[in-house]
């Protein structure tokens, strides 16, 4: 049959009340419909946790639509087995669509796992699972067994930090960030005097946990960057820290050339604005972004 005729035949299966006939249908259509047919079907696999609907999601993350593979990759988060991971890590990571949010549903599986299944992790052979489950770490200290042993966490990551891979250590920033603490202030501090700017997108938001004179410090010299990363970033840490000094520079890059430095300055000037208590100051600042080009900007 051609695949429009079996399309159909899916359509009908997922309406019918047995279970595996619904699964096959669903299964069918996630990895070889199109539009709406194939990312909701990938969504409502997510119902079915056996090694068929994760097999078959693991082929939906790497379907020619960015929709279905987001769906898929958040089903496969949601079931929230192992085996998940290397289908994720398998898929396109660098797409600009859909990159992002399978490294969220890697991170979102690891955290759903036993702490030393994480901690092994970190020693993976694969670059996309390793640096997922560091990034990961600094989260498992939310868990009963990760406040348990936070030294552990701790000193694993402190290790971490000074990898020969840029991506690991940018990954140690990120947790650091989430497990925000005396003990590891320094060590994301000293990740701030890295030499790769991958590194330091991942300090410039890290940041933010750690409030203090230092940090605004390193902050005030990040807004100057030529990398738009860092300069969103930089931008949005020191709306989230309300740092008033920041006005004039975050103000400046509010017709920034890039949409997403736009997005995060008209945010950090509307948290300003919650303490300042310059709302017609700083309205005759952002009245211009009512009529900006992007969407997100227009909204925030």
């Amino acid at each position: 049959l051609p695949v429009e005729s079996r399309i159909e035949i899916g359509r009908a299966l997922i309406e019918n009340s047995d279970p595996k006939t619904r699964k096959s249908g669903l299964m069918f259509l996630a990895v070889n419909a199109k539009g709406a047919d194939s990312a909701n079907a990938a969504t409502a696999t997510a119902e079915f946790k056996d090694d068929d609907s994760i097999k078959a999601l693991g082929e939906a993350v790497r379907h020619a639509e960015s929709e279905t593979r987001i769906a898929a990759a958040a089903s496969l988060q949601k079931i929230g087995h192992a085996d998940g991971l290397a289908f994720l890590a398998a898929a396109d990571v660098e797409d600009a669509d859909s990159g992002e949010q399978i490294f969220a549903a890697i991170r979102g599986i690891f955290a759903q796992q036993p702490l030393p299944y994480v901690l092994k992790a970190t020693r993976n052979k694969n670059k996309i699972l390793k640096q997922s489950a560091v990034a990961t770490l600094g989260a498992m200290v939310e868990t009963k067994a990760g406040r348990k042993n936070r030294k552990t966490i701790v000193k694993t990551l402190k290790t971490l930090a000074k990898a020969k891979e840029e991506k690991i250590r940018a990954a140690a920033a990120r947790s650091f960030e989430i497990m925000a603490g005396p003990d590891v202030r320094e060590d994301l501090l000293a990740l701030a005097r890295d030499k790769s700017v991958i590194v330091i997108r991942a300090v410039a938001q890290g940041l933010r946990a750690f409030p203090g004179d230092d940090s605004v410090k390193l902050l005030m010299g990040y807004i100057k960057s030529d990398d738009t990363t860092v300069l969103a970033r930089t931008v949005e840490s020191l709306g989230f820290l309300k740092i008033k000094a920041a006005i004039d520079p975050i103000s400046e890059n509010l017709k920034h050339s890039d949409a997403l430095v736009r997005r995060s300055a008209t945010g950090a000037l509307v948290n300003l604005g919650t303490v300042l208590g310059q709302e017609r100051a700083l309205l005759a600042f952002l009245s211009p972004q009512l009529f900006d080009s992007d969407a997100q900007v227009r909204m925030a």
